[in-house]
């Protein structure tokens, strides 16, 4: 009788240990918005890679729907890689490098029809950020971040701007 009550506890016990231990899935991916330049008239939404615990990739899309009141910006392209320095997966603060290629438009003085006309202008940029990302327990994502690049092209034209603002106040999933 001990014999079989000892082998039935055993059974038990093995079976809470076996089940306790949490099978955890890491998720690789975030897709985000940024409430900010919403706000702004500028929507802005971004995919972002996690390769491993500090490396990350992404890539924003931003499209001006106000338009010459929203920084002058009709679309932005913005790819960026992100270095982290928490002691979690892919959160905690962030150094951000980035490029963007964007296309502002711009008021300019025609003196021949005494008028103001709109010339379109693209640019590329390269840039830096940082910022901070929180997630909760059940993988949604905030963060917030702060930094700006300057632009490459255009720049012996007054009328187009020399630097470029990177600037979000983010919501998103982690899938």
């Amino acid at each position: 009788m001990k014999k079989l009550l000892l082998i039935l506890l055993i059974g038990i016990y093995s079976s809470a240990i076996s089940q306790s231990e949490e099978v955890v899935k890491v998720q690789y991916n975030e897709l985000k918005i940024n409430i900010g330049m919403f706000v702004l008239g500028t929507p802005d939404i971004t995919y972002e890679r996690i390769f491993t615990d500090e490396y990350s990739a992404g890539i924003s899309l931003a499209i001006g729907l106000l338009g010459d009141d929203n920084f002058g910006i009709n679309y932005a392209i913005t790819p960026h890689f992100r270095l982290f320095f928490g002691k979690k997966r892919a959160r905690g603060f962030f150094m951000e490098a980035n490029a963007s290629v964007f296309e502002e438009r711009t008021q300019n003085y025609d003196y021949w029809i005494r008028d103001y006309g709109t010339t379109n202008y693209t640019n590329i940029g390269l840039g830096l950020a940082a910022g901070y990302k929180v997630i909760s327990e059940s993988n949604w994502v905030g963060e917030i971040y702060l930094g700006g690049g300057r632009n490459l092209m255009h720049n012996t034209n007054k009328a187009t701007m020399e630097y470029y603002p990177r600037l979000g106040f983010v919501v998103g999933r982690r899938f």
